[in-house]
């Protein structure tokens, strides 16, 4: 018998929806089923493999490394099955997606993302939430997004794609940091991990600074550094070429793993954003 026969597309939902929440109660949440019905499922999917699929941590589950290279062909089963029935079906141009997405990629790379789903779905219902990252991620796990982007560190899940992004520091053209002197610095909100990169970084090298202005907002991060009030650390997609220089401090090279994540269900409308998303991000 054939062991592709008995793949139940039901079985590979539960397993890819565990692994992008990494942990059962929020799956079977997520699912509208009890843990144990998830539990005898991932067990009935691991025994129709022969391999075990999962393992537990402290922080929840995480695929094994069969499991790893068994989520890449499932996810791809399901989408080939989805895909079959929405262009049978059809789907809906009014279609809603929530997406959470931290404030540095909303101010750059976000608009245009969302002028292009404009343009190819009008009436597509787009709802996005713009906060740090934790808080997405702490949204993410509580289902409020359909889509999440944040730092990797603080989800429990697995990504659907993840990349590096090398911080810079940057000033203002004319501004000429002097390293006998503390460094003048634009700072982000006491919550924001982005701050305590910063500081610990400056803090391990020996570098005096002097926080000079502090704003939860990316607006008032980039006018303060393009005016000339200090140094800040931001992502490459806060560097503008135009109004800011970078800097090279005595400091390690610093960088940040982000990931996206998924919700299950997939859709027209989410295969057109994902496709989007892979333009930016990858």
């Amino acid at each position: 018998m054939n062991i592709s026969d008995n793949l139940d597309p039901v079985l590979l939902r539960v397993f890819i929806t565990v692994c992008q929440y990494g942990s059962m109660s929020r799956a079977a949440t997520e699912l509208g089923r009890t843990q144990s019905a998830l539990s005898i499922q991932i067990i009935r999917l691991e025994e129709l493999l022969g391999v075990r699929l999962l393992h537990r941590t402290g922080r929840g589950v995480r695929p094994t490394p069969e499991g790893e290279m068994f989520l890449s062909y499932a996810r791809r089963l399901l989408t080939l099955a989805d895909e079959a029935v929405n262009q049978l079906q059809g789907w809906s141009d009014t279609t809603a997606i929530s997406i959470g997405i931290p404030e540095n990629h909303a101010a750059t790379v976000f608009p245009e993302v969302l002028n292009r789903l404009r343009r190819l779905s009008p009436g597509m219902h787009v709802r996005v939430a713009v906060d740090y990252d934790e808080r997405v991620a702490r949204g993410w796990e509580n289902g409020n997004f359909d889509i999440a982007i944040g730092a990797t560190q603080f989800f429990s899940a697995q990504p659907e794609k993840s990349w590096l992004s090398q911080l810079h520091w940057v000033c203002s053209p004319d501004f000429i940091p002097d390293l006998n002197q503390p460094l003048a610095l634009v700072v982000y909100g006491e919550t924001c991990f982005m701050r305590k990169i910063m500081l610990q970084a400056l803090t391990g090298a020996d570098i005096e600074y002097k926080i000079v202005v502090t704003s939860s907002n990316m607006g008032v991060i980039t006018a303060a550094v393009e005016s000339g009030m200090g140094i800040a650390l931001v992502a490459p997609d806060i560097f503008r070429q135009s109004t800011m220089k970078k800097v090279n401090l005595p400091v390690p090279d610093l960088t940040i793993s982000y990931g996206m994540y998924v919700a299950p269900h997939r859709t027209t409308a989410f295969r057109r954003i994902l496709e989007i998303l892979d333009s930016f991000f990858y």
